[in-house]
């Protein structure tokens, strides 16, 4: 037997997930015949809920600067949200007019306007 929850194969929107993250178990009950009890079944399904895209908060080292002031270190710090990421990524657009990011010792022919940071495994708040 399988049952299709949020089934989208006849036009409809699909099943939505909770807001609460963590891992969360489906527990499934079975009941052999009609007088019986029904009763937790020895493994059930679990779905781990990370956090929603966008989630999270970034804050600089720091807020004011000169104009033109050269020489400074701008120390970027992401916390991920409740429920964390897996194998997700945080993307940066430098603002116009900053010198582009330098992604890894040495000059760079074409340096990037964004930095990019790939996320492998989980990474929890």
């Amino acid at each position: 037997m399988t049952i299709v929850y949020g089934d989208t194969s006849g036009g409809g929107g699909g099943s939505t997930a909770s807001a609460t993250t963590g891992a969360q178990v489906w527990q499934a009950r079975q009941q052999s015949t009609a007088g019986g009890v029904l009763a937790n079944l020895a493994a059930s399904p679990s779905i781990t809920v990370y956090a929603a895209d966008g989630a999270g908060a970034a804050v600089s080292s720091i807020n004011v600067v000169s104009a033109n002031q050269a020489g400074r270190t701008v120390t970027l710090t992401y916390t991920a949200a409740a429920g964390g990421m897996l194998s997700g990524s945080l993307t940066v657009a430098v603002p116009a007019g900053w010198t582009p990011p330098a992604t890894s010792a040495g000059p760079a022919s074409r340096p990037p306007r964004s930095v990019r940071c790939p996320c492998p495994g989980r990474r929890s708040p």
